[in-house]
């Protein structure tokens, strides 16, 4: 018997199939990280189609620091140099060097001028031959990035015709080299308008950008929600300012871009002010950037998701948001044909499913990048694309199904595939998978807790119609697949078919939230676990917890292994509470992604 718990853990990677002819779809691009080809490629395996352009920034600390790292994304071994043929390039490109954040008028004046005096053109010139060298067909620069705000070491305040000049002279190093570079004149929502005294000319400008961030919108938040008490008042206001900006460049011929786009949520400039997981926002850009012109003047020439987090700026990676990262790969996604993304259906190595053997007792670990680690008696039979939500396994471990939110299921081994990607609300994504016991079948659970059948799967009923007080956050079938257990995170458990209601902690204050439930071998019994290791017994014996123990990482889930438990921490920390002996973790050397489900194998 296998059986499988996750908690609700985001990745920062995303899968689908083809990509339309849509701008919103077909100009996309990512800032995956600096020089990150694995971290783009992985957002467009999630996604299920190429990514269109790639983002990145340049050093601006001196002129040695600015060619290295040009150099480090452009054409050193594995860089992006690697999908140059397909990809457009986009470098950000400083216009001081060596002037920190927090500098004078007068201090940004100086650094202007030496700019302007030649004093980086060789280090401008050697950033143009690394990206020329790369062969990239598309290259975009933004010089100056942002402008318009004092934050800048290059800002424009105060000193806009100097920084026009310098702009002009930077365009024409980089020209010099690479003759067909666009020019996108970056700024942001708000300030832009202020700042048009700093535009360099229209023979000087391609694109005109903007940086647009879900915070700081100046409207009604809400802290039980963390979020604006009125999402599309929210997103009104940035309309307005997309409004100036598409305008503006329709007057002056050009098209538009969003150079950095993203979610926000805390950080140390808006912890109160940010829309966090706000797919309102993810709605409200992709319907933008798809009212505009399809050409020419004020049409979208490219747009880019900033999926990195920063200390100071707060969260941004798509996996922090469940809800907006699932209809981010809904609408900026491929289609949902077959059964879930390439590179399931068999083992690794591209064996033979059928001379897989049974495997012994043991367990796996999921990572939220989809990656499989198994010990024990399991295996690693392949890993999934990212963003991985959920795991589960045949009963003779010979194969195992992994699911992200949006419910696109990869399977491996001789687990088949039987289909995937149910029709979801805009604010549900899948959170659990669970396998029949034949290994012909399985369902995907939701948090709004609806069941979806699949294969040999039978519906016993869900929680669709029902009021949730909290999120479904896990869902298990019985032993004898004729029913399913889901727990909501307050304990409130619900169970269909013969799924016997034995107790809850629906009606108990909790220390900390509940993050799964695994029911008995005998399916007599069920045990709830928390995210601080306490473990909940009804009419199943207690085994022990790790309630009272200081934890690294927070537990996310729990399974019946042997006569008791295994518990999963996010850093892949376990702890046995069973007669089975222990088989290895991964705390002592955590995954770059955290384990977000586990599966055990009885052997």
């Amino acid at each position: 018997m296998v059986l499988c718990t996750t908690g609700i853990v985001g990745a920062r990677m995303l899968g689908g199939a083809a990509a339309t002819d849509r701008p919103s779809v077909s100009q996309l691009g990512f800032y995956p990280g600096y020089g990150t080809v694995s971290g783009f490629r992985s957002l467009e395996n999630w996604l299920g189609h190429d990514a269109r352009y790639v983002v990145q920034f340049s050093d601006a600390s001196n002129a040695g620091a600015f060619g290295g790292s040009i150099w480090g994304q452009t054409v050193k071994p594995g860089a992006f140099q690697t999908i140059a043929s397909r990809t457009g390039f986009v470098e950000s490109v400083p216009l001081t060097m060596g002037l920190g954040f927090g500098a004078t008028t007068a201090q940004r004046a100086a650094a202007l001028n030496a700019t302007l005096a030649g004093a980086h053109d060789a280090a401008y010139r050697q950033g143009a031959q690394y990206i020329k060298q790369a062969g990239f067909t598309s290259v975009v620069l933004r010089l100056g990035w942002e402008f318009d705000g004092g934050w800048m070491p290059w800002s424009s305040n105060g000193n806009e015709a100097l920084w026009a000049r310098t702009y002009r002279h930077v365009a024409d190093v980089f020209r010099s080299v690479l003759p067909k570079v666009r020019l996108d004149w970056n700024g942001d929502p708000g300030w832009i308008q202020n700042e048009l005294a700093a535009y360099p000319g229209d023979g000087y400008v391609d694109i005109i950008g903007l940086d647009v961030y879900d915070k700081g919108q100046g409207v009604a938040w809400n802290p039980a929600t963390r979020s604006w008490s009125d999402a599309n008042a929210a997103f009104a206001k940035m309309r307005a300012q997309l409004v100036f900006q598409r305008d503006f460049a329709m007057a002056h011929g050009k098209q538009v871009s969003y150079p950095e786009w993203a979610l926000a949520g805390g950080g140390t400039e808006s912890p109160r002010n940010a829309g966090n997981d706000d797919p309102t926002f993810i709605q409200g850009m992709f319907d933008w950037m798809n009212s505009l012109p399809a050409s020419g003047p004020g049409s979208l020439a490219y747009h880019s998701y900033f999926n990195e987090d920063a200390t100071h700026d707060g969260y941004h990676v798509l996996g922090h948001f469940p809800s907006s990262q699932a209809r981010f790969r809904s609408l900026f996604g491929g289609s949902a044909a077959g059964g879930g993304p390439a590179g399931g259906g068999g083992p690794a190595g591209g064996g033979s499913p059928g001379v897989i053997p049974p495997h012994g007792p043991g367990y796996s670990m999921l990572g939220a990048d989809g990656k499989v680690y198994a010990f024990g008696g399991a295996r690693n039979i392949g890993n999934a694309p990212g963003p991985a939500f959920a795991i589960a396994a045949r009963a003779d471990g010979r194969g195992y199904w992994i699911t992200d939110g949006m419910g696109s299921v990869s399977h491996f081994g001789v687990a088949g595939g039987f289909g995937g990607r149910p029709p979801l609300r805009s604010d549900e994504w899948v959170s659990s998978i669970s396998a029949t016991p034949s290994g012909n079948g399985y369902w995907l659970f939701t948090i709004r807790g609806r069941a979806f059948a699949y294969g040999d799967a039978h519906l016993y009923g869900d929680l669709g119609a029902k009021q949730l007080n909290q999120p479904i956050i896990g869902s298990v079938a019985t032993p004898t697949g004729r029913g399913y257990y889901m727990v909501a995170s307050d304990g409130g458990v619900f169970g269909f078919g013969d799924a016997r209601f034995h107790g809850s902690m629906g009606n108990t204050r909790l220390n900390q939230p509940i993050v799964g439930l695994s029911p008995t071998p005998n399916g007599r019994g069920y045990w709830l676990v928390a995210s601080d290791g306490g473990v909940f017994a009804f009419h199943a014996q207690f085994r022990g917890s790790m309630g009272n123990r200081p934890l690294a990482r927070p537990v996310n889930g729990l399974v019946s292994y042997g006569n008791g438990y295994v518990m999963v921490a996010s850093d892949g920390g376990v702890f046995t509470f069973s007669d089975r002996r222990f088989a290895g973790s991964l705390g002592s050397n955590p995954p770059s992604a955290p384990i977000v489900a586990i599966a055990a194998v009885k052997g």
